[in-house]
C-alpha cells in the first residue's frame, strides 16, 4: 500500500469541478453561512432556500437552482413558530406540502453533548437527505452547555459529504451594508464557509431586506450583484388561541439592487 502520493506540478492538475444547487452560493458539499442580525429575517430566508430545494423550485432569490435534495432542518426555535413560518411558506407558494423535507428539534437536551445530537440528526439521514440546516449554531451549542464548541462543530460539519447551511446571528453593530472583513472577524463560521450569504435591513425600510453575496470559493463575487426582497406577512388560513388569524412573515424576490435603490 502507497502512503506518498507524487504530483507533477508541469501538468495541470485534474480537479473535478465542484457540484452546486446554487452555483457560487450553495455547494452540494461544503459550508453556507447564512448571516444577519437578529430580527432581520434570517430564519425565514434559510426556511425559504430550504423549502426551496426540497421541493425543486428552479429559482431562488433570482439564482438558478439545480436539484432537488431531501433537506434536514435544524431549529433552536419553538416548533408552534417553525410550523407558522413553514405553513405560512406553503400558502405563498400555493404548495400542500414538500416530499422530503424535515424538520428535527431540541426542545430540552438531557445527556450528551452537541456533537451526538448533530450525529442522531445525521445518523437518522438517508443517503437521499443531502442537506442539513442550522438554525441556529450558537444556540443548539448553547442549549448543551458547549458554547465554545462551536469552532469545533463547524470544522467537523466541513469534513462531511453534505450541504451544511449554518444560520449565524451577529448583532455585530455594523453599520450599512456587512463586508466580508468585518463579518469575518465577528464571527468564525464566516471564516470557514465555502460562501457567506448576508441579510441587511436598509436603514428606515420596514419589509424591504437585501442579500448580499460577501464570499464563495470558486466564482466571481462581481458575478453575485445585491438582491432586494421583501418580508410578506401571509396568513396560515388558522386561527391561534385567542381565534385571531395565524400569519407568518415570507420572503418574496424583488429584483437586483439599482445604483440609486
Amino acid at each position: 500500500m502507497s502512503w506518498v502520493t507524487l504530483m507533477d506540478f508541469n501538468k495541470p492538475l485534474q480537479v473535478p469541478p465542484r457540484d452546486w444547487f446554487v452555483y457560487g452560493l450553495v455547494p452540494a458539499s461544503g459550508v453556507v453561512a447564512l448571516v444577519g442580525d437578529p430580527g432581520v429575517g434570517t430564519s425565514f430566508v434559510a426556511l425559504d432556500l430550504a423549502a426551496r430545494l426540497a421541493s425543486g423550485s428552479r429559482q431562488w432569490m433570482g439564482h438558478k437552482l439545480k436539484g432537488s435534495p431531501n433537506v434536514v432542518y435544524i431549529s433552536t426555535d419553538q416548533k408552534t413558530f417553525v410550523a407558522q413560518r413553514f405553513i405560512a411558506w406553503l400558502e405563498a407558494n400555493d404548495r400542500q406540502s414538500i416530499d422530503g423535507f424535515y424538520f428535527a428539534f431540541c426542545d430540552s437536551p438531557k445527556d450528551g453533548d452537541v456533537f451526538e445530537f448533530i450525529a442522531n440528526v445525521i445518523t437518522q439521514m438517508s443517503e437521499s437527505d443531502k442537506v442539513l440546516v442550522i438554525d441556529s449554531l450558537d444556540v443548539l451549542c448553547a442549549r448543551f452547555g458547549d458554547s465554545k464548541m462551536k469552532d469545533e462543530v463547524i470544522k467537523v460539519l466541513a469534513k462531511m459529504d453534505l450541504c451544511v447551511i449554518l444560520v449565524d446571528y451577529l448583532d455585530s453593530g455594523v453599520v450599512g451594508f456587512p463586508t466580508i472583513y468585518n463579518v469575518e472577524a465577528y464571527d468564525s463560521i464566516a471564516y470557514t464557509a465555502d460562501s457567506v450569504l448576508a441579510i441587511h435591513q436598509p436603514y428606515q425600510s420596514q419589509s424591504t431586506r437585501c442579500l448580499s453575496i460577501l464570499k464563495t470559493r470558486d466564482a466571481d463575487l462581481n458575478n453575485f450583484p445585491v438582491v432586494k426582497f421583501r418580508m410578506n406577512k401571509i396568513e396560515t388560513g388558522r386561527v391561534d388561541n385567542f381565534g385571531e388569524p395565524e400569519s407568518s412573515l415570507v420572503p418574496f424576490y424583488v429584483s437586483e439592487l439599482k445604483e440609486d435603490a
